[in-house]
């Protein structure tokens, strides 16, 4: 391998991994790395106690630091990633079609790292291991194909192409998880509430497609026809479904969220998302975010008679009532869009124009995005995840990039 000069980048995002790092400058693993070309190593350790030294060792050029602002540098540079476990991280190292290697964090108690390692894993978009098994690099570096890389990149670089921001990806490999949390099914209840309260009253999911879609995602989660039935039934009954409302937090960096929720008690869930938002410097405001956000309702539908038109589909949009209306190339489905108070009628309209309805909701789409650090990213990601815990927590919206 003489002559070959390649880098490790070694990320623990806002961690403390010290377990990780310190076997990294083991004599061990330094001349396996060198052994395979790699003479430059640089490890980004976090919050961890364990420095590791800026020298070389065993041939290989050590260099460390705590944080940057964005890592992207870093791991566009690397020729391999050894990375923690992070959702954001994995997708940021395959969305640049490096090699990368993960090593799972045993000692968290509520352990997803391991889940979400082996199914990449399994679908052979990286390779993980322990600390323990990270000695025999040797082995794990001689797995790491050139074929391996090449289709982790293109899939992630399509989804990257297909409109999804660093945030979105991790927002959405968290939410591949939350069909574990035990409050899944009360939320799901908390679902169909609010897409008929939005809907007028209207629990027929023929004809409330944001209901019909609740339904869809929940039998998916493997919530029980029979569960679900009972949510329905008392939801028809009841004369009080609960008030559908919006809350509005401001964060650091100018970034916004607004969360939609159904409650009985609007003051005593305020006072319980306080408790969740206030350790990540968020604020509730009043009004602050109309300006930012466009509330716009959308409806997704594909034509009953084959390929859309583009002619037919905003003559159908006109006739709707809807404002504008976009073909969307990665999945070939039309996109309405529409004011909120509109949004059944051109529902309904559309359905008369011989659609079928996929999805429809109301959403807030920002004015403009903020870019905010990695580590500042994952812990509002948490904030969401532990604010979505919460049944009443229906949905959140964002301004962040």
């Amino acid at each position: 391998m003489a002559g070959v000069n390649k880098t490790v980048f070694v990320t623990v995002g806002s961690t403390k991994f010290d377990k990780f790092t310190e076997v990294l400058v083991t004599p061990g693993v330094l001349k396996v790395l060198k052994s395979r070309g790699y003479t430059r190593l640089k490890i980004q350790y976090g919050n961890g106690s364990f420095i590791p030294p800026d020298c070389s060792l065993e041939g290989v050029q050590i260099s460390s630091y705590r944080f940057k602002d964005s890592l992207q540098q870093d791991m566009s540079s690397a020729d391999l990633i050894l990375s923690h476990a992070g959702a954001g991280t994995c997708l940021e190292a395959l969305g640049l079609g490096k090699k990368l290697v993960v090593v799972v964090n045993e000692d968290l108690h509520d352990n997803h790292q391991v889940e979400l390692a082996q199914k990449f894993a399994e679908l052979g978009y990286l390779l993980y291991c322990t600390c323990g098994t990270l000695f025999n690099m040797s082995r794990l570096l001689l797995s790491l194909t050139g074929s391996l890389c090449q289709r982790a990149s293109g899939i992630l670089a399509f989804k990257r192409c297909a409109g999804h921001s660093k945030w979105q990806n991790i927002r959405h490999i968290k939410a591949l998880k939350d069909s574990q949390k035990s409050n899944m099914f009360q939320k799901y209840s908390q679902q169909i509430k609010g897409a008929i309260i939005e809907a007028g009253g209207n629990a027929d999911p023929k004809t409330n497609s944001k209901l019909r879609s609740i339904i869809d995602q929940a039998k998916k989660s493997n919530m029980t026809v029979d569960a679900i039935e009972r949510v329905m039934t008392r939801a028809k009954q009841s004369q009080d479904l609960g008030k559908s409302a919006f809350v509005e937090l401001k964060g650091p960096g100018g970034c916004w969220l607004i969360l939609s929720v159904v409650t009985n008690n609007v003051n005593s869930l305020k006072s319980q998302l306080k408790g969740v938002y206030r350790k990540c410097l968020f604020q509730e405001s009043s009004g602050g975010a109309k300006s930012l956000f466009e509330h716009k309702g959308f409806v997704v539908a594909k034509p009953k008679s084959g390929p859309p038109s583009v002619e037919a589909s905003l003559e159908h949009a006109i006739e709707a009532g809807a404002e504008d209306v976009i073909f969307r190339e990665e999945d070939g489905l039309l996109e309405f869009q529409c004011d909120p108070a509109d949004l059944l009628q051109v529902q309904a309209l559309l359905m008369q124009f011989k659609y079928d309805v996929i999805e429809s909701s109301n959403r807030f789409i920002p004015h403009s995005k903020v870019k905010l650090p990695d580590d500042v990213l994952m812990a509002i990601s948490d904030m969401c995840d532990n604010l979505l815990q919460l049944p009443e927590v229906v949905e959140i919206s964002d301004n962040i990039e």
